[in-house]
């Protein structure tokens, strides 16, 4: 398993990347990660605040 496969690993790279001034691919970029991994777990954690508007419509 890869480090940030890791789930804990990945909230805490959420959290930072969501705080820091970067842009998703730009954190990633510095971070090693793969983008698609950081939005799977984004997405998985709940960090996304449209998926609420998106629920309510279906």
């Amino acid at each position: 398993m890869s480090p940030y496969q890791n789930h804990a690993t990945m909230q805490g790279h959420i959290t930072h990347g969501q705080a820091s001034d970067l842009t998703q691919a730009a954190y990633c970029k510095e971070n090693g990660i793969k983008p698609h991994i950081f939005s799977y777990y984004k997405n998985v954690s709940g960090n996304f605040p449209h998926v609420d508007k998106l629920s309510s419509l279906i």
